[in-house]
């Protein structure tokens, strides 16, 4: 096992598109409480994460 993101203590979501040749995931935060939902549109991700298929 090894760990490559540190836990954070904070609401979020994650999307991940899978390809032939790769899975890419992308890391966003997101508070319900703090923020409106039309904010969702506008988030960048704060981490993006591509695992390559192997050769």
């Amino acid at each position: 096992m090894e760990e490559n993101l540190k836990p954070i203590e904070e609401n979020g979501f994650i999307l991940v598109d899978f390809t032939i040749d790769a899975i890419t995931i992308r890391f966003f935060k997101f508070n319900y409480h703090q923020q409106n939902a039309s904010a969702i549109d506008t988030l960048e991700p704060f981490r993006i994460t591509e695992l390559k298929r192997p050769a």
